[in-house]
């Protein structure tokens, strides 16, 4: 799909926002994800302050189908595409090299 298709598609499934002023913007430099159950993932994001400690900034639960969404959002901008195996699963640079 051309950068203008997608572009066009976003726009057609843009809602409006209303943006919360008092909600900080926080830095994460790491990252964990859950699955509770069938109904949500819970993703927890941390900043590292030493080697042996770190500090959870913000977590988020979304449901299965949202989360999907997120996924692929995120490869999107990104422009990240994981390949996978035969086995269906994820190769992960240590797989590569």
């Amino acid at each position: 799909m051309t950068d203008k298709k997608q572009e066009a598609t976003d726009k057609k499934n843009v809602r409006e926002v209303l943006y919360n002023q008092n909600l900080h913007t926080v830095f994460s430099d790491s990252m964990n994800i859950k699955r509770c159950g069938e109904s949500h993932f819970v993703l927890s994001f941390y900043n590292t302050l030493t080697d042996e400690l770190a500090e959870e900034q913000a977590r988020v639960a979304v449901t299965p189908a949202n989360m999907r969404k997120l996924i692929d959002l995120a490869c999107r901008v990104a422009k990240y595409f994981p390949e996978r195996d035969d086995s269906g699963t994820e190769k992960t640079d240590r797989d590569q090299g």
